[in-house]
């Protein structure tokens, strides 16, 4: 949302950004851009209806043509906010893929619960993955309110970085000889971390020279568990784990293969495709549209098949060794053409001109 607010043509559109909470870290590259940005001010979990009450009496002084949702969330504050906009065109963001709800919270499920009640209820759902698209279609939404939007990657900020790649390598003791794999995740059940880390004591064993980062931060009680897991394989010493990370493109650039362990939901994976604009070859598992990103620059493995995720590894590495800086210019080129952010405005903004256009936004 925050690639949309900052690409679009402001001869055409006046994009007005509203969170949930103050103080995320995109605030200040969006304020420089021009983005009108506004808070909620949300007290704490259970400040529904005065959340609510804001979003709509902001909505009546702004007056939208277009008010557009992202995730659960989202999606089911602008739908409940939408007669303070009468006549605003209402478009739900879609970013995921087969959830599997049973992992989560009570008030999770709900909510999505809710979500697929009154998925006929937005003029326009905009699904970043085709996987995404036949998930709506399953949960009832009609073929011509669904359009797909691949993400855009910022291809600019990710790119190969040298200097990154010396300064991280040496912060954390990785020898030029080490082979570093990462994967780029919060901790939540649909990363497939418990997958990852089986997979490494695989590859371990049969290349010792490998070494492993889990970069991404979470609750502090399944980082224990995944820890305890690591030290029961035995590869405690081979895995690092780094917590939270806002240089996410340098530390990209530190790795030789990135990865995606998910088990589901995934829609368009930006891990993936940013890795990807870094120069690095990926493996993902067979969830959401991994195989769109990858194309022929990366290997697919079964979801939850650790013996698969690490002879996935080890055959890419190969082929890397064979290829070389060959290999990490395709993965970089992939995600220049096919899914920049200046085709994610220009897609996006062909729908939005479509649907105030009273024309069909759908796709069969």
């Amino acid at each position: 949302m925050a690639a949309l607010a900052k690409g679009h043509d402001r001869a055409r559109y006046e994009p007005h950004l509203v969170t949930v909470y103050p103080g995320g870290v995109l605030e200040a590259e969006l304020r420089e851009a021009g983005v009108a940005l506004h808070s909620l001010d949300k007290a704490g979990r259970w400040d529904l209806l005065g959340a609510q009450r804001r979003l709509a009496a902001l909505l009546r002084e702004i007056r939208p043509a277009l008010l557009h949702g992202s995730l659960t969330t989202g999606n089911l504050m602008a739908l409940a906010a939408r007669s303070a906009a009468p006549g605003a065109k209402l478009i739900w963001g879609w970013r995921a893929s087969a959830m599997d709800y049973a992992h989560y919270g009570p008030w999770t499920r709900w909510a999505e619960a809710l979500e697929r009640r009154l998925s006929a209820r937005p003029d326009l759902i905009i699904a970043n993955a085709e996987a995404g698209k036949r998930d709506q279609r399953a949960r009832g939404a009609a073929a011509e309110r669904v359009a797909v939007v691949p993400n855009g990657i910022d291809v600019a900020r990710f790119k190969p970085d040298a200097e990154a790649r010396k300064r991280l390598r040496a912060e954390w003791r990785l020898g030029d000889d080490d082979v570093a794999i990462g994967l780029v995740a919060r901790l939540d059940p649909m990363k497939g971390h418990a997958v990852f880390l089986d997979a490494a004591a695989k590859a371990i064993a049969r290349r010792p020279g490998l070494r492993f980062l889990v970069v991404g931060g979470g609750a502090e009680a399944p980082l224990r568990r995944l820890q305890a897991r690591a030290e029961a394989l035995g590869i405690a010493d081979r895995v690092r784990w780094t917590g939270r990370r806002l240089d996410v493109p340098q530390v990209l650039a530190a790795l030789d293969l990135a990865t995606s362990a998910s088990l589901f939901g995934e829609g368009f994976s930006n891990a993936l495709a940013e890795a990807m604009a870094c120069g690095r070859p990926c493996v993902a598992t067979e969830v959401g549209d991994a195989a769109t990103i990858l194309g022929d620059c990366g290997r697919l493995v079964p979801a939850g098949d650790a013996e698969a995720l690490a002879r996935g590894w080890l055959d890419l590495l190969d082929r890397l060794a064979a290829e070389g800086d060959d290999l990490r210019s395709a993965c970089r080129r992939r995600i220049v053409d096919s899914f920049s952010l200046d085709a994610l405005v220009a897609r996006t903004e062909a729908l939005y001109g479509r649907l105030l256009a009273g024309e069909p936004v759908g796709e069969a």
